[in-house]
């Protein structure tokens, strides 16, 4: 992943899939709801009715798992929404520091000054305070760009992993017949 690819993230595809999937969390749980209630109709009896009811318990409990695979990524997409928000401040703040010191920031993380010469001082005569000066600016600029790059390498594996969870049947249900959305 590269300085450029960071730049360009942004939180709202996700925070509005937060919403998609809200919903269509409740819809699945409201069928599920209503198979379980219409399963085995008042005065129906017998081993037809009984495989009927059981058949319906059974579609019921694959909508409520579907469900919590869909809460386990709304959560996961909440999460990462606001994740990218706190990516993109600390994208913003290195790209504020190395303005204000006439760095430029390229694609691929390098840094490159866009400063005239230092300027030779009574207290500087050779312009080597100066420079020393820009020295430690420009690494604290790389320092600041690797915690970035590795913050959102964190969200991305976060986000990975969990999404791996949900591909691979791997969500643990609850129990209760119902999912968490907090």
């Amino acid at each position: 992943m590269s300085w450029g690819d960071v730049t360009r993230w942004t939180p709202e595809p996700l925070a509005d899939l937060v919403g998609v999937l809200n919903n269509r969390y409740n819809q699945l749980l409201g069928c599920a709801d209503e198979l379980r209630a219409t399963a085995m109709p008042e005065g129906w009896s017998g081993p037809s009715a009984e495989a009927a009811a059981a058949r319906a318990n059974t579609l019921a409990d694959a909508a409520e798992e579907l469900a919590a695979e869909g809460a386990s990524l709304r959560r996961a997409a909440g999460d990462v929404s606001d994740a990218i928000t706190g990516v993109l401040h600390g994208v913003k703040e290195v790209q504020s520091m190395a303005a204000a010191h006439e760095f430029a920031i390229g694609e691929d993380g390098s840094i490159t000054s866009h400063a005239p010469p230092p300027v030779c001082t009574e207290a500087d005569p050779d312009g080597a305070q100066a420079a020393r000066d820009r020295q430690r600016i420009e690494v604290e600029l790389q320092h600041r760009i690797h915690e970035v790059l590795r913050s959102a390498e964190d969200v991305d594996n976060d986000f990975c992993a969990v999404l791996d969870r949900i591909l691979s049947n791997h969500e643990i249900d609850s129990g209760n017949g119902r999912t968490d959305l907090a």
